[in-house]
C-alpha cells in the first residue's frame, strides 16, 4: 500500500506587504507518484516547491514530509530531509570552481561516497543528458542549457525519495526537454516521487501524469485521462 509522502493541510503563505501567495492549500501525494505543478506565472509554484524543500516556512497550516510533521522542525533536523529530497533549481546553483563531473558527484561525496565509486555513475548521467565531452568543463564556460542539464544530473544521482524540479526544461529546446523528462520518468519507475513545476503545456500533453494546478491562491487536481478537475482534493 502506497504511503503519503507529501501532505499539505490548510497551508497558507504570505509575503511582507500583505501579499498572499496562496491560502488554505491542502493536497496529498503518495510515494512513487509523478505530478506536474502548473499555473500562471506568479501563482506560487516555486514557493510551493520551496516549502517542500524546507527553504521556506508556511505562514500557517501543517506540512508532513516522509511521514513527519515538519512545520516546526529544528534547523538541525533539516539536513536529514534535504538528503531525501533533491531539487532542480531554476538558477542551477552549481559551484563555479568545480567541473561538471565534480558538481554531479557532490551530493554523493557529501554522503561520504568515495569519488571513484560515484565517478562512473556521474559519467553515465552526463552522457545521458547530452554532455559527453564536457566532463571537465567549468560552469562559467557553459550555456544556460548545459548548466541546467548538469543540475539535473546532480539532482538525480542520489536516487532521492522525492525529486522537485522548478522549470527544469526552461533553458533547453523541446527535444532535449522531453529527453530530460524521460530521465525523471525512469527515476520515478524506480520509486522516486516526482513533482515538476512547468509552464510548458507540451510536457503534460507528452507525459500523461496528473497536474496540480495553482490558480487564485487555490489548488486543484487535473486528471490526464478524463481531463477532470477536482477542487479541494
Amino acid at each position: 500500500m502506497q504511503k503519503e509522502i507529501i501532505q499539505f493541510d490548510q497551508v497558507s503563505l504570505d509575503f511582507p506587504g500583505n501579499i498572499t501567495v496562496f491560502e488554505n492549500i491542502s493536497f496529498r501525494l503518495l510515494e512513487g507518484t509523478f505530478h506536474f505543478l502548473t499555473g500562471a506565472s506568479g501563482s506560487g509554484k516555486s514557493s510551493l516547491l520551496n516549502l517542500i524543500h524546507l527553504s521556506m516556512r508556511p505562514t500557517k497550516g501543517h506540512i508532513r514530509l516522509l511521514g513527519y510533521d515538519v512545520s516546526a522542525i529544528k534547523r538541525s533536523e533539516i539536513p536529514f530531509f534535504r538528503s531525501q529530497i533533491s531539487f532542480v533549481f531554476q538558477d542551477f546553483r552549481l559551484l563555479d570552481h568545480l567541473t561538471a563531473l565534480e558538481n554531479v558527484v557532490l551530493p554523493l561525496r557529501l554522503q561520504g561516497v568515495p569519488f571513484q565509486k560515484c565517478r562512473l555513475q556521474a559519467l553515465e548521467l552526463l552522457k545521458w543528458v547530452g554532455l559527453e565531452g564536457f566532463y571537465e568543463a567549468y560552469p562559467p564556460t557553459l550555456s544556460g542549457g548545459q548548466k541546467q542539464r548538469i543540475a539535473i544530473a546532480r539532482a538525480v544521482i542520489t536516487q532521492p525519495k522525492v525529486l522537485l524540479a522548478d522549470e527544469p526544461t526552461g533553458n533547453v529546446d523541446d527535444q532535449t526537454g522531453v529527453k530530460l523528462l524521460y530521465l525523471f520518468e525512469e527515476l520515478n519507475k524506480n520509486g522516486t516521487t516526482v513533482l515538476v513545476a512547468t509552464h510548458n503545456q507540451l510536457l503534460p500533453q507528452e507525459f500523461s501524469y496528473p497536474q496540480l494546478y495553482l490558480d487564485r491562491h487555490k489548488i486543484s487536481l487535473i486528471l490526464p485521462a478524463e481531463g477532470e478537475t477536482l477542487n479541494g482534493f
